[in-house]
């Protein structure tokens, strides 16, 4: 399984927009992120 790692977002960055925007390249995996 695959990892992304995401840092230096804006406070107001959803995580449901983050999934989305990931979702077509990721198939699998975690999506983490650091606020």
């Amino acid at each position: 399984s695959r990892s992304v790692f995401v840092k230096n977002l804006n406070f107001s960055t959803a995580e449901e927009s983050l999934r989305k925007h990931f979702s077509d390249n990721l198939k699998s995996g975690n999506i983490l992120s650091a606020k």
